[in-house]
């Protein structure tokens, strides 16, 4: 599935949408913010650039604010299937 959020952390296009996908783009949301103050702790020059998350069923890949710091994408791929 593949999203592209607003600075809020909601959906503004998709391949594909239900309820549990605003949940999910919700929670990935707040990981990206929390994610990139944790980076600017650690070097306060520093900005976050690309998140990858690797669990047993799903791969995350997220691309936070690439244009004008406005969107942010993000796909979500089961890493088992071989493309």
């Amino acid at each position: 599935a593949i999203y592209i959020l607003n600075d809020e952390g909601k959906i503004i296009k998709s391949s594909g949408e239900d309820e549990d996908s605003k949940t999910v783009c919700s929670v990935l949301h707040n990981l990206v913010v929390h994610t990139r103050g944790a980076v600017r702790d650690i070097q306060v020059e520093d900005r976050l650039k690309f998140l990858r998350v690797r669990t047993d069923k799903h791969e995350l890949l997220i691309a936070p604010e690439q244009v004008d710091g406005k969107y942010t994408l993000v796909v979500i791929q089961d890493p088992s299937k071989k493309h």
